[in-house]
C-alpha cells in the first residue's frame, strides 16, 4: 500500500529548494515536503520510504521517481507480478498500481479498506512523534530526512516488538 505523507516545514530558503518548486501543502495549508510511505500488505512492516519532495507535487510525480523503478526490477527479477495498492491520488494510467474502484466487489474493497487502514494507523504513529507533528524550523533538508527515517525506524520496531497492528 503506498501512500504520500506529508510533513511541515518553516518557509523554504534558497539554499535548501529551488525557488520554482511548490511546497504548498493542500493537507495543512502552508509549506511542507512530502514522503512515500509504503507498507506491506501481508506483513506488519514497512517496505519502503522515499523523499523529501516538495509537498505540492503529486503523488504520481513521487511514484514516477524511485518506487515505480523498484517494482519493475522485482518483477523482473522473480518473475512475478509485483503490484501494490494506492490511494486516490496515484489515479492516472500507473499500471503496477491498483487504485479501489467502484466496480471492484464487496472483497477486494473490504481487502483494500483494511489495508488502507493499517497504513493511516502507521502514517499517525510516525505522527505522534512531534518532531513529525509539529512545523520542522531546521532548513537543512537532510536533517529532516534523517529526522524521519529514524522515526520509521522506530515505529517498526514498535509493530515488532511491542505494539502490533490490528489483526
Amino acid at each position: 500500500m503506498v501512500c504520500g505523507l506529508h510533513c511541515s516545514i518553516d518557509e523554504p530558503t534558497l539554499k535548501s529548494f529551488d525557488e520554482n518548486l511548490n511546497c504548498y501543502s493542500h493537507k495543512f495549508h502552508g509549506t511542507g515536503l512530502d514522503y512515500e510511505v509504503m507498507m506491506s500488505i501481508f506483513e506488519q512492516k514497512c517496505a519502503h520510504i522515499n523523499g523529501p519532495f516538495p509537498a505540492g507535487d503529486p503523488d504520481i510525480t513521487v511514484f514516477r521517481s524511485g518506487l515505480k523503478a523498484k517494482l519493475l526490477a522485482a518483477r523482473l527479477q522473480s518473475g512475478i507480478n509485483h503490484h501494490g495498492l494506492a490511494d486516490k491520488g496515484h489515479q492516472g494510467k500507473v499500471l503496477l498500481l491498483s487504485v479501489l474502484s467502484s466496480q471492484d466487489t464487496a472483497v477486494v474493497i473490504e481487502f483494500v479498506l483494511r489495508a488502507l487502514s493499517r497504513h493511516e494507523t502507521f502514517n499517525c504513529r510516525l505522527k505522534n512523534l512531534d518532531c513529525l507533528d509539529e512545523r520542522f524550523r531546521h532548513h537543512d533538508l537532510l536533517k529532516h530526512k534523517q529526522c524521519f527515517k529514524a522515526v520509521a525506524v522506530i515505529c517498526q520496531l514498535q509493530l515488532e516488538n511491542r505494539s502490533p497492528f490490528f489483526v
